[in-house]
């Protein structure tokens, strides 16, 4: 079984046309739980370069999801997506983002990069930039460790974090 060191390397090493649905050796935080997604972020995935971080986060949809490019019948169950910070600026950028199903198999891809925008204080995208832009874990996040995409999936929706939901 192939194992990857993070989720940015995983990303690189297969173009975000196949998930990463083996194990993932690296440390996984939960970031955000809600009736809609669970969002995670592997500690060792942001890469700083002069004032940018970019980091790379996994999106579990709560219920399999049409998305955008999805071909018709079929949901995404999961996303990679991939997000710029201005650590000067206090901005982000989404830059990319790709669909899998619950087998990993690689449904779309959305390439359009947004416009640099505000963080919230307090949000999700706040505890990226921090551990992007100067290494803090995320302040109330949830620690994985080693995890399988699959497994956290199924866990989410039988429940399981809902104890983490605010």
């Amino acid at each position: 079984m192939m194992r990857v060191r993070s989720l940015a390397m995983a990303a690189a090493a297969i173009g975000l046309t196949a998930a990463p649905t083996v194990a993932l050796a690296a440390s996984y935080y939960v970031l955000k739980v809600d009736r809609t997604v669970l969002s995670m972020t592997d500690l060792q995935s942001p890469r700083l370069t002069g004032a940018i971080a970019q980091i790379f986060e996994v999106v579990i949809l709560r219920t399999p999801t049409k998305v955008p490019g999805v071909p018709a019948g079929k949901t995404a169950e999961y996303q990679i997506v991939q997000t710029n910070f201005d650590c000067a600026r206090d901005k982000l950028q989404q830059q990319y983002s790709a669909a899998y199903d619950a087998g990993g198999v690689f449904q779309s891809s959305d390439l359009k990069v947004r416009p640099w925008s505000a963080i919230k204080p307090d949000s999700r995208e706040a505890m990226l930039k921090a551990l992007g832009c100067s290494g803090a874990k995320p302040q109330g996040g949830v620690p994985l460790g080693d995890v399988r995409v699959g497994k956290v999936m199924a866990d989410y929706r039988a429940g399981r974090y809902d104890r983490y939901i605010h």
